[in-house]
């Protein structure tokens, strides 16, 4: 990379971080110290920075979830003045790191806050004693640094640190590219919908409030009560809409940074799950399950699933909707990927079938094979006319629905075994083909004496 290149890289990276820095450490009064050169030196690069001298309480917590990146001492000790020359008793060593690691965990699971942890014992000891907590699920996405790589040149060692961090962890990176493409786009969204009418949360909220409604229904405030996290789901995905159209998909990321991490570092469990998040959303405990949605997916057994269909519309309007579902099944039989040559077809390869076929029995068993198999082609799986696939969800490899299994289920009775919900376009697709299977005109078959 060319001096200019990574000139460059550095100045992207400290625009993408560039915003409020929490800084916690006892010393960051004392001007004497490393933290308060590094403290003056992130803020002469234009952040603005936060400081505290303990662990602020949980109160703060919810502040934290647009911070830049935190930095945090590994140990921080409560104490003060002349007491500071004490020795500190080991059990409080331990209750201080224990401190850190906890406010560390709390604060990861409620975003992605990068972290920062300075320094002056060895890198493993402390990877050691993050394992010990909750903090070792975020363990890869903490850094940690040695106080003394800052006592020189802090500026530029502070930026070559956050360019090694980024390279280290690329989500923290397309975070901030995200972030960054994000705050436009909110900034858009309601600046054109303010040069409209400043009143026009009222007026699309009250839509969607009538839309709900039942003709027969004679208390609206009551029913909007109660019908108010469906409201506000339909009313959500409207902003969202909004939104995500004002999104600049034109966004350009940084090759030298993503384009350093194989696939190889991934195994095939990471991938499915990775893809799975995609399409999918799991449900859990804390999950609003009192309501319907179009995409719920149903887990009967091991191996049987049922996916609803129904319009969101309808769903919204009742207390238990029937769902429109249609069967699926866990599938592990193998997909055929065919090869034609001049002189021979091969079905994955390892199955190849001269041309001219002369032997009968191996003319049908081809046949057969193609009328019976399902083909995998350019990242698709070519379906039989009554069935549909889905791939990397719940974990498998593929899931397969048959359009003929269509069925009606009130949503109580099949509640308990709700699992997430497909997401758009994939059961806009399923969907939609599932209604040309429905309402398709059956045609007198063509004979085939006259084509073959």
């Amino acid at each position: 990379m060319s001096a200019d290149n990574k000139t460059d890289n550095l100045q992207e990276i400290l625009d993408l971080f560039l915003g409020v820095v929490l800084i916690i450490d006892d010393e960051i009064e004392n001007s004497t110290s490393s933290i308060f050169k590094i403290s003056q030196e992130i803020e002469r690069l234009g952040f603005i920075v936060v400081k505290y001298k303990q662990i602020p309480n949980e109160d703060i917590f919810k502040s934290l979830i647009n911070i830049s990146f935190i930095i945090i001492d590994w140990k921080i000790f409560p104490v003060s003045g002349d007491e500071e020359h004490l020795q500190i008793p080991d059990s409080l060593m331990q209750n201080c790191i224990k401190s850190v690691c906890d406010f560390i965990s709390k604060v990861s699971y409620n975003s992605f806050s990068p972290v920062f942890i300075l320094t002056s014992e060895s890198t493993s000891i402390i990877n050691d004693k993050l394992n010990e907590y909750d903090t070792k699920k975020f363990i890869n996405r903490i850094f940690i640094k040695n106080k003394e790589d800052f006592t020189e040149n802090c500026s530029v060692s502070f930026i070559n640190s956050l360019m090694e961090w980024v390279q280290k962890i690329p989500a923290i990176y397309v975070l901030k590219i995200l972030e960054k493409e994000i705050y436009k786009a909110k900034n858009k969204t309601f600046n054109d919908l303010a040069d409209v009418s400043l009143n026009w949360p009222f007026l699309m909220f009250e839509i969607f409030c009538n839309d709900a409604l039942p003709s027969s229904c004679k208390k609206k405030d009551e029913f909007i009560h109660n019908y108010l996290p469906d409201i506000s789901f339909s009313f959500m995905q409207f902003l969202c809409k909004l939104f995500y159209s004002r999104i600049n998909f034109e966004q350009s990321f940084n090759e030298s940074i993503l384009n350093k991490h194989k696939s190889t570092d991934c195994n095939d469990d990471d991938i499915i799950s990775i893809l799975e998040n995609e399409r999918f959303i799991r449900y859990n405990e804390n999950s609003n399950l009192n309501f319907a949605y179009t995409g719920d997916l149903f887990k009967i057994n091991d191996n049987e699933y049922a996916l609803n269909l129904r319009a969101q519309c309808d769903l919204s309007r009742q207390d238990n909707p029937n769902l429109y579902c249609i069967k699926g099944v866990s599938y592990n039989k193998d997909f055929l990927k065919i090869k034609v040559k001049q002189n021979e077809i091969c079905l994955n390869e390892s199955i190849k079938y001269s041309f001219p076929i002369k032997d009968k029995a191996k003319l049908e068993e081809l046949n057969e094979k193609i009328r019976t198999g399902r083909f995998f082609i350019s990242g698709s799986i070519i379906e039989h006319l009554p069935e549909v696939f889905i791939t990397f969800v719940d974990k498998k490899l593929t899931l397969k629905f048959d359009l003929n299994s269509f069925y009606i289920v009130s949503f109580k009775d099949i509640q308990k075994n709700r699992i997430g919900r497909l997401l758009p376009p994939y059961i806009t697709r399923i969907q939609q083909k599932c209604s040309n299977y429905f309402f398709r005109e059956g045609l007198l078959p063509s004979p085939k004496e006259f084509f073959v």
